[in-house]
């Protein structure tokens, strides 16, 4: 029985072809949102800056921000041209991408629940004091607005392309196999990100100062930007290997995450990560507002980067039983 309650064959599937139509203008609408966000993260930056009494953010924030939205608004428009088209290789991008959505929407918003009742209490300069009643009204629009675009819009992007029904109607309308089925799923994605941090490594020592903490001490400049390029390599590196299935990929991964989880432990139980944001160049009135809003208060800094390299450790012990998998059983997986 299926779910419609009528007897099918399970060679058969519903042609969800309408829904990838809609589900494609809706991620194509996304991104030209991200792509809007950067003439009007422009603007509001000239008006901070003339503004009396607010301190605006740094170049290389602004710059990291804009480089963000720009790829994340040609990604959304290229993946939904995708779906509109059922690409296969349209499908598995965006149901990673919509996964690693949702994880950091569930982040995020775990975050803010602690920093942004604080970021509100705090005095402005040249500004009273905000009333308790309006405190809580915009903290309440701004969860709705966070659980709305963080939880709910990739949750539900998840629900559509998880579908067997849409798998197998991409499989239906492309009948190649793209180079997303050359592994699993969920190797691809470890192998993703692994490629992004990388190239975000690449390019932080060029925007910020290089700064690279190394069990208890800050390096800086030449020795700091030979340790990240190092590193870029290494990156790169595993997220081949991974791409690949190559069994030495996971090691290696395995070596550099354990490396850095140490080393990021012994440096920030020693030094506070203000220090390090100080040496990398963040304007000396922005470390103040962050302090303010207690970014940094307590060992949150360090528990959060732990955690984030714990999570990575259990995906790629779960992603490991694919590297010993026949390639009949990889091709039913994918």
């Amino acid at each position: 029985m299926n779910d419609t309650g009528s007897c099918r064959s399970p060679g058969e599937h519903k042609d969800r072809k309408t829904g990838l139509i809609l589900f494609g203008i809706l991620v194509i609408l996304i991104g030209c949102l991200c792509l809007l966000l950067v003439p009007l993260m422009m603007i509001s930056l000239a008006v901070t800056k003339s503004a009396p009494g607010v301190t605006a953010p740094d170049t290389g924030s602004i710059v990291t921000a804009l480089v963000i939205y720009a790829v994340m608004g040609i990604s959304f428009i290229w993946l939904g041209v995708g779906s509109i088209m059922a690409r296969r290789w349209a499908r598995t991008l965006l149901l990673i991408m919509s996964w690693l959505w949702l994880a950091v929407g569930v982040t995020s918003l775990c975050v803010m629940v602690f920093i942004l009742p604080q970021a509100l209490a705090q005095p402005q300069p040249s500004i009273e004091s905000i009333p308790q009643a309006a405190q809580t009204i915009a903290l309440f629009f701004a969860f709705t607005f966070l659980t709305i675009f963080f939880i709910v819009l990739p949750g539900i992007l998840v629900f559509f392309y998880r579908s067997r029904h849409v798998k197998a109607t991409c499989e239906a309308n492309d009948p190649r196999i793209p180079w997303t089925d050359a592994c699993p799923p969920a190797v691809l994605s470890f192998s993703l990100l692994m490629a992004f941090g990388a190239v975000g490594m690449l390019f932080m020592p060029v925007i910020y100062n290089p700064v690279f903490p190394l069990f208890g001490i800050l390096l800086t400049g030449l020795p700091a930007g030979a340790l990240w390029a190092v590193a870029v390599v290494v990156w790169l590196y595993a997220a081949w290997g991974l791409y690949k299935l190559k069994v030495e990929a996971l090691w290696v991964t395995g070596g550099v995450l354990g490396f850095q989880t140490l080393s990021a432990t012994v440096t920030f139980l020693r030094i506070e990560p203000i220090e390090m944001m100080r040496k990398m160049g963040y304007p000396e009135q922005q470390l103040e507002q962050i302090q303010q809003m207690g970014m940094f208060q307590g060992h949150w800094f360090l528990v959060t980067t732990i955690g984030s390299i714990v999570v990575l450790f259990g995906s790629l012990v779960y992603v490991r039983r694919y590297f010993n998998t026949p390639q009949k059983e990889l091709a039913t997986e994918r």
